[in-house]
């Protein structure tokens, strides 16, 4: 069994009691750095994959407490202008478009990480076929590669990559436009 944060089980730690130490060392190092910086060095270990993260998150929670909106679609602003959400005021119009756009924007970010995670439909499918099947693991490498064909193959693989890029790309032109709107 893994202890929580390690990368070895106990037995492992047990037996390399060193690498237990220097496992913890570098645990309590990223712990205070999160603490005094607010993010760790294994952040930097991939940016991309930090915001593709959390940023679906953020963008999310954004929505829910932002107590403005940006004047959306102004012609000659390039920072846009906020307007306070007021209940008197008349624009619930821009108040849902501006929902519409910040989960546009999540869902972008989140595109990006089943990208990078390479986590697509048709793998997560054939994943499920092959569960229901009895196989040893050797015969599950190559029976997945076939469920694959049948299931559409390499036409719906890069089908579903497109899409995704797709999607990612429209959520970064709207995160792009609005960048210097998203505070609250």
């Amino acid at each position: 069994m893994k202890l929580w944060g390690y990368t070895y089980t106990r037995y492992h730690y047990v037996r390399h009691p060193i690498m237990f130490l220097e496992e913890t060392f570098r645990l309590l190092r990223y712990a205070w750095q999160r603490v005094f910086r607010g993010w760790d060095d294994r952040v930097l270990w991939a940016i991309d994959s930090h915001l593709n993260q959390y940023m679906p998150i953020w963008l999310r929670e954004f929505a829910k407490v932002t107590k403005s909106i940006p004047i959306l679609d102004e012609p000659g602003s390039p920072m846009g202008h906020m307007v306070a959400m007021d209940e008197d005021e008349n624009i619930g119009d821009e108040e849902e478009r501006w929902q519409e756009y910040l989960k546009i924007m999540a869902e972008g970010f989140e595109c990006a990480r089943l990208l990078e995670e390479n986590e697509l439909p048709i793998y997560n499918e054939a994943h499920a076929i092959l569960e229901k099947e009895d196989n040893d693991f050797l015969s599950s490498v190559d029976r997945f590669s076939e469920i694959v064909d049948e299931l559409g193959g390499q036409e719906r693989v890069k089908s579903e990559r497109h899409d995704l890029q797709v999607h990612f790309d429209n959520g970064f032109r709207y995160f792009k436009k609005y960048y210097f709107d998203l505070w609250s």
